[in-house]
């Protein structure tokens, strides 16, 4: 009887530790979607300070919209992305600001915590070209 009992409390330890399911990490492609992300670049130059603030949603369907604004004007873009997990690089068609038809790709190495709502890019072709994003 023991030896059945014994065999009850192993094998119900067993369901139990072999059904737990171990966190899977987030990927890239999850973590960017849903929300806007906000950065902001401060330009100098011998008159005065420009803030421009680039606002950012990245849709599941691999489209982003992008705003640009200084806090008067204001400038709508829209384009494509794509990201490679196992790489943690997001590439972007550039929007189309000059309006002439022609865009370019840019990519980024892209650092970010999972719990934390802040991504660092570093563009691959230019790595003084470095975006902090915050959502």
């Amino acid at each position: 009887m023991k030896k059945v009992l014994f065999l009850l409390v192993v094998l119900t330890a067993m369901v139990f530790t072999s059904c737990e399911k171990e966190d899977e990490a987030q990927l890239l492609s999850e973590f960017i979607v849903g929300g806007e992300w906000v950065y902001t670049q401060i330009e100098y130059n011998m008159t005065h300070v420009l803030e421009i603030t680039f606002i950012g949603t990245f849709h599941a369907d691999g489209t982003y919209d992008l705003t640009l604004t200084d806090g008067t004007n204001t400038m709508t873009f829209g384009g494509n992305y794509s990201i490679n997990d196992d790489l943690n690089q997001l590439t972007l068609d550039e929007p189309d600001i000059e309006q002439d038809g022609e865009t370019d790709v840019i990519t980024f190495d892209v650092a970010w915590i999972e719990d934390v709502e802040q991504m660092v890019w570093t563009e691959i072709d230019d790595t003084e070209n470095v975006l902090t994003w915050t959502r």
